[in-house]
């Protein structure tokens, strides 16, 4: 009981979790402040809309560079350089009355998505859980979702009574004090403080034991960078992050037939805590079932939650939600889990260390992607439909790819045991 109370990891976990709470939580309130921006500033609609892909972009690269900065900066300084970035990025911006500079201000604020979110905290809890690691994911990554659902109202009650540059400096503020907090709480590995990670005797029999099936995870970690069912696996990420992203355009899709501005927003929020709660539910599901079983869940889900959104329309509130719910398993926000789980599911640890940022670009790029390509489609017919149901189909066609990398993850990983 005594050797219970001293682990470290639950400490870690807490810290995790309020990296993502404040820093992706904080990304996700963009879409509030947009129309206020554009109305101050005067900045055509078309140049402010690209920040978002912009910042994916500036995501897109600080992850492909992660390792290195890693092994220069360790974890924590790197989460740092992160979550300095994001407070940088929203006091440029606040301050600013130049489109170049907002836009600078931008890409400096994405880079925080490869330094301070998804690859570092996935190799936290990498690093101190074997046992309950995809639950103790999933609750690390809810982090982000109850942040949007928290930080998007309180935001927007700022930006109401004291305007939109006021809001960002708060939220620069916040953003510095509760990560400064939470970096007090990290620590990177177990052996800095003479611990084990939770469940290390499983992982020490599993590297033991001949390999068998897609659980053998026996060979040296440099293999990995040259492995095909890597790159198999972070092309169906890709497409994933692409067909996902769909949920970027559920609001217009709302509004364009006839829902209120208002309504629109309180379902996204709804999204929100349905998200976090699905993402709970996942790493649970995965801990029992293994990363195969959350790839199933999560593409049949996604299917059927954007078929009956596009389907329905707003012709029946009580469809679009129980589509929203659905959807919350397999939209962009559970989507970011999806490269973690399947990448510890089919690799070691170490092997995982060097392929994380890798798996968090993946994503990155198929939602800067998603933009034009939803945009090609809309233009064609003039409505979302169309382009919801191909990206349902590309949907599918990325579980696919990853089952495929998945496998022969495994078999490359049986040769060399």
């Amino acid at each position: 009981m005594k050797e219970k109370t001293q682990f470290s990891g639950w400490r870690v976990a807490a810290g995790a979790f309020m990296i993502m709470f404040m820093t992706l939580g904080a990304l996700q309130t963009i879409a509030i402040f947009m129309p206020p921006i554009i109305k101050d500033t005067g900045f055509p609609a078309k140049s402010i809309m690209l920040m978002p892909t912009f910042a994916t972009l500036s995501g897109f690269v600080s992850n492909m560079f992660f390792g290195r900065f890693v092994k220069r900066l360790g974890l924590k300084w790197t989460i740092f350089t992160g979550v300095t970035l994001l407070a940088l990025h929203y006091l440029i911006i606040a301050l600013t009355s130049s489109l170049t500079v907002l836009l600078i201000g931008t890409i400096i604020g994405g880079f925080c998505f490869g330094f301070a979110t998804v690859a570092p905290c996935s190799i936290l809890v990498s690093n101190w859980f074997v046992e309950k690691r995809a639950t103790v994911t999933s609750i690390v990554f809810a982090g982000s979702m109850i942040g949007g659902a928290i930080l998007t109202p309180v935001c927007g009650g700022i930006i109401q009574n004291f305007g939109w540059r006021t809001a960002y400096i708060v939220l620069a503020i916040s953003i510095m004090l509760v990560s400064l907090l939470a970096l007090y709480l990290i620590i990177e590995s177990p052996s800095e403080k003479g611990q084990k990670a939770l469940g290390y005797e499983k992982a020490a029999t599993e590297k033991a034991e001949t390999a068998t099936g897609n659980k053998a995870k026996g060979a040296a970690a440099s293999w990995v960078l040259k492995s095909p069912g890597l790159y198999i696996i972070l092309i169906g990420v890709f497409f994933i992050g692409l067909a996902t992203n769909s949920e970027s355009y559920l609001g217009m899709f709302w509004q364009e037939k006839g829902m209120r501005i208002d309504t629109s927003s309180n379902l996204l929020g709804l999204y929100s805590l349905f998200a976090a709660g699905a993402t709970l539910i996942l790493g649970r599901v995965t801990d029992r079932f293994g990363g195969k079983m959350y790839l199933l869940v999560f593409t049949v889900m996604m299917a059927v939650g954007l078929g009956l959104m596009t389907f329905t329309g707003v012709r029946n509130m009580i469809l679009l939600v129980m589509g929203l719910a659905c959807f919350s398993f397999g939209g962009r926000r559970t989507a970011n889990v999806i490269a973690p789980i399947i990448l510890q599911d089919s690799f070691s640890t170490e092997e995982y260390k060097l392929i994380a940022g890798y798996g968090a670009a993946a994503t990155q790029l198929g939602m800067a992607a998603s933009g034009p390509a939803v945009g090609i489609l809309y233009d064609i017919r003039s409505a979302y439909e169309p382009a919801f149901y191909i990206l349902i189909g590309v949907g599918v066609i990325a579980a696919l790819l990853i089952r495929v990398g998945m496998l022969k993850a495994a078999a490359e990983q049986a040769r060399r045991a």
